[in-house]
């Protein structure tokens, strides 16, 4: 990959990654994959290239199909087109159909227009929501707003917990993402709004670009627990030492701060959870 000349020269120009800088070259495809793998969710990929027809390994092929809303600013796929495009979910009964149907549509792929992706394991969808709540589908480009994650069977009460350590983080002073449950039919959910979203001065919706720490440490997702299948994890000192080299060694004391709020307590819980917020 090489950056375009055009976007090298403009003012407001920044580099994908900060391990990629601009004017720098080009850059190799094992720098570059992990990075947009990343941008990928960790399940769900067979469902996906099997409704996109195409490799759950290809993974510039899936963000050309699904990448056009993903975290950051980065969108990958046909170019976005102008205004605010929106399919609007007419009522709690849509809402609950969707969130039951995402396990075998993920993201909604293969609908018309829509083509978002998120990392992480458990179901979510992508939303745009509108002054007075009302719920839309971002299709054609329309950046998203706001993460909407359903209740699992397979952790009772995961809505209100992460809720709650959301609320509780903020609390103790962390930087953390605003969040709300509502409701669908039989379902519950947890809205959170995006914190790589902003409003201009215009009141468009704009991205901000951001990036996490595997991709910051060169690490795919499979390599993001430190004890990890595939070897070579990602460990707490790869991390601290990324944020001292790259960013600024005082933000290594918000890592620790939040590395502090996540240790779980054995002795205090008797079936501890780890919850991501």
């Amino acid at each position: 990959m090489d950056y375009d000349p055009g976007w090298e020269a403009r003012r407001s120009a920044f580099p994908l990654s900060l391990t990629m800088p601009l004017r720098s070259g080009p850059v190799e495809a094992d720098r570059l994959l992990p990075w947009l793998a990343n941008l990928l969710p960790e399940t769900h990929l067979a469902e996906i290239g099997q409704r996109l027809k195409v490799s759950p390994q290809d993974i510039v092929g899936l963000l050309g199909h699904i990448g056009r809303d993903t975290a950051g600013a980065l969108s990958i796929g046909e170019p976005r087109k102008p205004g605010v495009n929106l399919q609007p979910v007419r009522d709690a009964t849509a809402l609950e159909r969707i969130v039951n149907e995402l396990p075998a549509k993920p993201f909604l792929v293969g609908e018309r227009g829509v083509s978002m992706s998120l990392a992480g394991v458990r179901e979510k969808l992508p939303v745009y929501v509108a002054d007075g709540g009302v719920i839309s589908i971002p299709v054609d480009g329309t950046p998203s707003t706001h993460i909407l994650k359903p209740d699992t069977k397979r952790l009772a009460g995961s809505v209100e917990n992460e809720a709650f350590c959301l609320a509780l983080a903020r609390a103790c002073g962390l930087e953390a993402a605003e969040a709300t449950i509502g409701g669908a039919g039989e379902r519950r959910y947890l809205l959170v709004k995006r914190c790589d979203r902003f409003t201009d001065p215009q009141g468009e919706i704009r991205r901000l670009h951001q990036e996490d720490l595997c991709q910051l440490t060169n690490h795919f997702p499979s390599q993001k627990y430190e004890r990890s299948s595939t070897g070579g994890g990602a460990t707490l000192a790869m991390m601290f030492y990324a944020i001292s080299d790259l960013i600024s060694p005082a933000e290594r004391l918000k890592l620790l701060d939040a590395v502090i709020f996540n240790v779980r307590s054995a002795i205090q819980t008797p079936t501890p959870r780890t919850i991501r917020s």
